[in-house]
């Protein structure tokens, strides 16, 4: 849904003021989110023992691609990254500091396992930057655009890293100190 909505919404409700290239986002969104998809589902099913070898070795690949995609646009960038002072910095993490909280607080309402809580938190605070990064610098003419979507994926990723080592800490804490009864 997200595919078709995105590129629609992007071009109705800000085509009239920025130039949006509509059908590039949704190109870009397929190639992005539904092509690797849509190869991990068929290798798992056709070809499972190509899959098991590669499974190792993808969370690499793709953290390292998505490292190159946003340095490349941050070091671009540099020059309105220094000029925007910490405005865009302090927007940014206030943006995924709130998603981390707000998935923690209100999965609280809906969900008693903490382990849980904390998964969903991660999930929230942890939005697609990288998806953004990429329709961003294709799909809209000034560079500028793609700078916060890259500030994004790297303040989610160290919020995100420090969120889940402190919580694997205490968890492993809860487990000693439930064992120990």
């Amino acid at each position: 849904m997200a595919i078709i909505l995105t590129p629609l919404l992007c071009t109705f409700i800000i085509g009239s003021k920025v130039e949006v290239n509509g059908w590039g986002l949704f190109f870009d969104t397929l190639k992005v989110i539904l092509l690797p998809v849509g190869i991990g589902v068929l290798l798992n099913k056709y070809l499972p023992r190509v899959s098991k070898a590669i499974m190792p070795y993808a969370p690499i690949a793709a953290t390292l691609t998505i490292v190159l995609i946003v340095s490349s646009i941050i070091g671009a960038g540099k020059s309105i990254i220094l000029s925007s002072g910490w405005q865009l910095l302090f927007a940014v993490i206030g943006l995924h500091a709130g998603g981390f909280l707000l998935g923690y607080i209100f999965s609280m309402i809906i969900v008693r396992d903490r382990r849980a809580r904390q998964t969903i938190s991660i999930e929230v605070g942890m939005q697609n930057s990288g998806l953004g990064v990429v329709l961003s610098k294709n799909n809209f003419p000034h560079p500028a655009t793609a700078i916060p979507a890259a500030i994004s994926s790297a303040i989610h990723s160290i919020i995100g890293s420090l969120l889940a080592g402190i919580w694997r800490i205490q968890n492993q804490r809860s487990v000693k100190e439930e064992s120990s009864y």
